[in-house]
């Protein structure tokens, strides 16, 4: 028996594959200590986490507890406060969401911590964030 005709099937847009879409922001706030880490989430729809991961290399080391997100459609801002970094050091940072549909990591970003003599500044000099 010869096949000689196929049917091509869709799903309904409704139905499509819907990962979070992830944003990573950056960090401020900076000081030897402690930063701010921010970014933006669309959840696409579905219940979603989401959490920071960070460390002095690519391979990142350190994250966030994973953190609800609300059920929605549009880009949402987050952020998280993150303790116990090292002084006058370079962290690489991302945000990683997960929903039903899969998980989404952010592009990397790096930002370097204040040295101890200025951490009395909000926003010290030394301080920077930057894309990678």
């Amino acid at each position: 028996m010869a096949i000689t005709g196929a049917v091509l099937l869709s799903w309904p847009a409704w139905a499509q594959a819907a990962r979070p879409s992830v944003e990573t922001g950056g960090a401020t706030e900076i000081n030897a200590q402690t930063a701010r880490l921010w970014g933006t989430i669309d959840p696409n729809g579905l219940e979603t986490t989401y959490q920071f991961e960070y460390g002095p290399t690519l391979e990142y080391g350190s994250k966030s507890p994973a953190l609800p997100q609300s059920i929605g459609t549009g880009p949402v801002g987050v952020m998280k406060e993150i303790e116990g970094l090292k002084a006058e050091t370079t962290y690489h940072l991302r945000l990683v969401a997960t929903n039903a549909d899969g998980t989404t990591a952010g592009e990397d970003r790096t930002f370097t911590t204040a040295s101890w003599e200025i951490l009395s500044t909000p926003n010290p000099a030394g301080a920077t964030a930057s894309n990678r």
